[in-house]
């Protein structure tokens, strides 16, 4: 357990992609060809002509008894011949059918053997281009495939979820740890012979947290350490691994699984470090890793990045820029004011790696934009809602967008509006993770990023939602 990572530094791995091919072989035998019965020869009437004697000749009725009954015979051994050629005929037929399906089974077991056998190499050999791509299943894959050879300890087995951004070529792993109930706690035991017993002796608590700690940070390090070393087209640009363990939380009984240690770290800078020589958990805070200072207490920390890239909330963004030019903000569509705000925040902080997420439009005080910030320091998941208004934005709004923070997860929300808040709204928002922007601050982040000649004017824009909302009432009315 003291040696995890200095036991992996020097170890190869053989991970050739052609270990990931299936070169079985179809080995089940053809089935023999059948040995036919033959049909008997026809019986020769000649073998069955009568043989006379000297008495026969003498005597006519005699000989013409043995004749008829020569003929007999005859007739007899044709008609039993012609039975048991049908009887052969018969049979053969069935055992050339019964081999005949049975080809055909051994046959279709090769064909879908080998389909099976092409579909699976061929799988593999698009993944290993992904791969070298660097597209998202392909390295997905290969890590997998690491992860499988590298972390087949007899002490622990691993478990985890990955993802991986290839625009950012950042990888993330959520890794189930190690239970603190591996450190066995036996430190010696001696036989009495006097007694004729055994004593023994076990470590403290104290020392087991120790070794428990020091593993977790051997752990993360061997882990970060093998993907990188492992990774010969240099892909992955940095890793985020965050290590959970589920175990039982005495605050409320229950199990609950809980991300203890946090770490995002860059190829380069991971590489320079010596591991042979390092402290792992100097080592781990020095790369700025997030975790309490004694890890066997299993308190939670935030995971720097977890990421869902799969969530169905995410529609297709549009694109706004220059087509506002010289518009009155306040007064655009709703849904188009959701995208100007995703991809205002993506021109603002696209130079850190952000990648902005759009949400289908619900308009319930749900979640318009998701944003992620790969930055191990200040970054994270964060939410964005965009509120255009024209009225004050009251406390209820912040409200709701600190219970999405909640629920999402989320390490920061922002709400966006064109308008104002209330004081209500401000104090309700200090000292939580909530950012606030109003009109005036939109308006220069727009400036900032290239948006020529916008405005917000909300007495214009409430004109115009007035007489747009006249016009529907009008035309419901006609209908």
């Amino acid at each position: 357990m003291r040696n995890i990572l200095l036991n992996s530094i020097n170890k190869k791995y053989n991970l050739s992609w052609s270990l990931f091919l299936d070169n079985n072989t179809f080995n089940e035998t053809t089935p023999l060809k059948p040995i036919y019965e033959k049909i008997p020869n026809k019986p020769l009437k000649e073998d069955f002509e009568a043989k006379f004697n000297f008495l026969d000749k003498i005597f006519t009725k005699k000989k013409e008894n043995k004749i008829n009954l020569a003929l007999e015979k005859f007739n007899l051994a044709t008609t039993e011949r012609e039975k048991e050629k049908d009887r052969i005929l018969k049979n053969n037929k069935k055992v050339k059918k019964d081999y005949e399906n049975k080809l055909k089974i051994w046959e279709q077991k090769r064909l879908t053997f080998n389909n099976k056998k092409d579909i699976h190499n061929k799988k593999v050999h698009s993944l290993e281009h992904e791969f070298i791509k660097g597209k998202k299943e392909g390295v997905k894959f290969y890590i997998r495939e690491i992860l499988k050879k590298t972390q087949n300890e007899e002490y622990f087995t691993s478990k985890y979820d990955l993802d991986y951004d290839d625009n950012s070529s950042i990888l993330i792993i959520n890794f189930s740890l190690p239970k603190k109930a591996i450190i066995p706690d036996l430190k010696n035991m001696r036989y009495i012979s006097s007694t004729d017993k055994y004593t023994s002796s076990k470590i403290t608590q104290k020392q087991i947290n120790k070794i428990y700690d020091d593993a977790l940070y051997q752990i993360t390090l061997k882990t970060l350490n093998d993907i990188f070393k492992l990774d010969y087209t240099n892909n992955i640009k940095s890793i985020v691994f965050n290590g959970w363990v589920n175990e039982m939380n005495k605050a409320i009984g229950k199990l609950s699984n809980d991300c203890i240690m946090s770490i995002n770290v860059t190829r380069d800078e991971f590489l320079e470090i010596n591991l042979s020589n390092v402290n792992p958990e100097a080592c781990f805070k020095k790369l700025k890793g997030i975790s309490s200072n004694v890890l066997s207490n299993l308190i939670p920390v935030a995971p720097i990045i977890n990421i869902n890239k799969k969530d169905k909330r995410f529609v297709n963004s549009r694109k706004i820029d220059n087509i506002i030019t010289g518009y009155n903000i306040a007064a655009m569509d709703w849904q188009e004011f959701e995208h100007l705000i995703r991809e205002l925040f993506e021109k603002e902080w696209e130079k850190n790696g952000c990648d902005v997420k759009i949400t289908q439009s619900s308009r319930d005080g749900g979640v318009d934009a998701i944003m992620f910030d790969p930055d191990p320091i200040k970054g994270g998941k964060f939410i964005i809602q965009a509120k255009r208004y024209t009225n004050v934005v009251g406390v209820s709004a912040v409200r709701d967008l600190y219970g999405a923070l909640t629920s999402e997860r989320a390490v920061k929300g922002i709400l966006v509006t064109t308008s104002h808040f209330g004081s209500d709204a401000y104090n309700f928002a200090k000292d939580k993770p909530l950012v606030l922007i109003d009109g005036n601050q939109l308006l220069h982040l727009l400036i900032k990023n290239g948006y020529k000649d916008v405005r917000i004017d909300l007495k214009e824009a409430k004109q115009s939602l007035y007489v747009k909302m006249n016009l529907i009432i009008d035309y419901l009315n006609k209908i």
